[in-house]
């Protein structure tokens, strides 16, 4: 008897980690998901600054060419330029990086997400098989009485069944 309530604690304590773990995973997945919904608001804004990028290396080559005919405004422009374009072509290089982090994470999110919903279904499961215990251990107490003192023994365990099965209530 000892070792079946040793084996009952073990299975409580692993349904009680499986309903912890299953909130943390649906808390986690609600988080999942405002994260993702800043990722896609980065992902757009990110955009939006390579265009701007863009549109200033036009400006700045547009400038170069005007400025070719004045010669010590031509070199001072010349040189503006070109550290702007390094410094363009570094923020670029930069928003490219970023661009491959924010897919990066939108991956191990997607992943994240698929696990928490493997998690749920598990927890389903537990539930259904809950509600099996209940009904076989109600089964189990009725054909217990119907065999009298023959099926005490019986009721014994069609009583620790209702237990169990209380237990593993989500």
């Amino acid at each position: 008897m000892e070792t079946v309530d040793k084996k009952n604690n073990i299975f409580k304590n692993i349904i009680r980690q499986m309903v912890k773990v299953s909130e943390s995973a649906f808390t986690l997945s609600e988080n999942v998901e405002i994260l993702n919904t800043n990722i896609n608001s980065q992902t757009g804004q990110t955009s939006k600054v390579q265009k701007e990028n863009s549109d200033a290396l036009s400006e700045v080559n547009k400038i170069l060419e005007k400025a070719t005919g004045l010669k010590q405004t031509s070199n001072q422009a010349d040189n503006a330029s070109k550290a702007g374009i390094e410094r363009q072509k570094t923020y670029l290089g930069e928003i490219n990086g970023l661009s491959e982090s924010i897919e990066k994470g939108r991956l191990f999110i997607s992943e994240f997400k698929n696990k928490s919903e493997e998690i749920n279904k598990m927890t389903n499961i537990i539930k259904d098989l809950s509600g099996r215990l209940d009904v076989l251990s109600i089964n189990g107490a009725i054909e217990a009485a119907r065999q009298g003192a023959y099926g005490a023994g019986f009721g014994v365990i069609a009583r620790e069944m209702k237990a169990l099965a209380q237990e593993t209530e989500l």
